[in-house]
């Protein structure tokens, strides 16, 4: 019940839920074709792990620590800094900041480097340039602001060098001195010494050697992999994006809108919505008719013997009216409604065909002084008729007329007079009623809107009931329960509610 209650709120809002998701959607539309578009281009750098005796290559997060350094130095203010001066860009580096991007790839060695630009050139360039700036600064990642490994060991063989030549000299020099017998112990420990010199010599240069090739490597551990191309198409806006997710918040919003309206509408759009079977019971709901064009204006009149869902709906309010007995037989019945145009007539008219098929013989009596309809209805004229009647200047049976279904006779309104509430409270009108209810099975009266017009409020103690129309959409459900109050003030003894234009619901049978 909760969802079909649902689907009942969206079906009747249903234009606002249309209206706010289109307008929202050419909002959009409009603002995405006003955008300026936005070029974005993307550079691939490889970062190759470089064999270090200090790097424990079992340590598997070794290389992303190392690709994660990378993106923090990419989107650092220095290398920013160094795009905006090698490129002449007059943004600052703050801006910049905000349209380069730099992540990696997951399982790979692999960094992805993306700026985006309103110029396609010019986001080429940026990605480019701070690749470049990637591989220029790869090898001071190693080896930081002091001297690298192998500048030290230069330093020290060049050191060692120095000594062992002057110690080699000096050697010779002694070996090439008269008296060499004599300095036999300190030729001795001069060639002890060089030969140390010799050994560390080889040592130093066999580890130069290594921090040349590993510096080597370092220097080209850092590459372009793929670089940028000027992108051919625009990333922002993207069009098909933006109408999508148009559309999605159009239909959020206008299901919202349409909430907030139900929940702020209090007119009557069910039987359910009514909440006053307390008071009055629901004779029948009626489904709304489609009225042909001959009939546009006047109430519809049903054929007799009809097997239509309208049909079967006068048939049941049929049912319904013919039990609306309170310690004697229903013989007369006021229809009125809340509101105007509830269709009162239309309901009058149809029940009275209904009553005819059941054998019962039916007056309709047009009451309405102000807006008299069922002489049209009937195809009879309209005078003389029921203000005669009330001014004695006629008689029932000179004014009652026959119309094309053998048990139904109409009294028309006789025309319009200024003063209908005043008319209709005579004890003359009183005495006519009670004259139809002794010449015919039951009589039906029409009557002017209750809670525009005092006439139904007039009216409805000469009677035995009161049939309220109450029209879906069209009333609150305050407005019923004020009308129904007045009804129980000035007495009426029957009341009952008859729901018109409901929607209807199909099934198979």
């Amino acid at each position: 019940m909760e969802m079909q209650h649902y689907f009942e709120i969206f079906n009747r809002r249903k234009w606002i839920v249309i209206i706010t998701t289109v307008v929202t959607l050419l909002v959009v539309a409009v603002a995405t074709f006003l955008m300026t578009p936005t070029y974005s281009a993307s550079a691939t750098i490889r970062i190759a792990q470089i064999q270090d005796q200090s790097v424990s290559y079992f340590d598997l997060g070794y290389t992303q620590r190392l690709i994660n350094t990378y993106v923090e130095l990419v989107q650092s203010r220095p290398f920013l800094d160094q795009v905006i001066e090698r490129l002449q860009l007059s943004a600052d580096s703050k801006d910049l900041a905000v349209s380069v991007t730099a992540q990696s790839i997951p399982n790979t060695e692999l960094l992805v480097i993306a700026s985006e630009s309103h110029d396609p050139t010019t986001a080429m360039l940026i990605s480019n340039t701070l690749g470049q700036l990637l591989v220029e600064e790869g090898a001071k990642l190693y080896s930081g602001q002091g001297k690298s490994a192998r500048e030290i060991l230069l330093d020290q063989l060049t050191t060692l060098e120095s000594s062992l030549n002057e110690n080699r000299n000096r050697l010779q020099a002694l070996l090439a001195s008269e008296g060499t017998e004599s300095r036999s112990g300190e030729i001795q420990d001069l060639n002890s010494k060089i030969f140390v010199q010799e050994q560390t010599y080889s040592t130093l240069l066999d580890a130069y050697e290594e921090a040349r090739l590993l510096d080597e490597a370092r220097a080209s551990s850092v590459s372009i992999a793929i670089p940028a191309e000027i992108p051919r198409a625009p990333s922002k806006p993207s069009v098909a994006l933006n109408l999508v997710l148009g559309s999605l918040v159009g239909l959020a919003g206008g299901i919202g809108l349409a909430l907030v309206l139900e929940n702020l509408d209090t007119s009557v759009y069910s039987p359910d919505d009514l909440h006053v079977e307390a008071q009055a019971p629901l004779l029948g709901s009626i489904p709304k008719l489609k009225v042909p064009t001959e009939l546009k204006g006047a109430p519809l009149l049903l054929k007799p013997n009809g097997k239509s869902s309208a049909a079967e709906a006068f048939r049941l309010l049929r049912s319904s009216v013919l039990t609306l007995e309170f310690g004697r037989p229903l013989r007369t019945l006021l229809v009125t409604s809340v509101e105007p145009d509830a269709g009162k007539s239309t309901v009058l008219t149809n029940l009275a065909v209904a009553l005819a098929e059941s054998g019962r013989s039916v007056v309709v009596v047009d009451c309405d002084l102000r807006k008299p309809s069922l002489d049209r209805v009937f195809g009879v004229a309209n005078s003389p008729g029921l203000k005669d009647v009330i001014a004695n200047e006629r008689e029932i049976g000179d004014v009652l007329v026959k119309t094309k279904f053998a048990k139904i006779h109409v009294l028309p309104s006789g025309g319009l007079t200024h003063n209908p509430a005043e008319l209709l409270g005579l004890p003359r009108m009183q005495q006519v009623i009670r004259d139809l209810a002794n010449w015919a099975d039951i009589v039906l009266l029409d009557s002017p809107p209750l809670l525009q017009f005092s006439d139904a409020v007039t009216l409805a103690p000469q009677v035995d009931g009161v049939a309220l129309v109450v029209s879906r959409g069209r009333v609150t459900t305050a407005q019923v329960e004020r009308a129904l109050a007045q009804l129980v003030k000035v007495g009426a003894e029957q009341v009952g509610i008859v729901f018109n234009r409901a929607e209807v619901k199909h099934a198979a049978y």
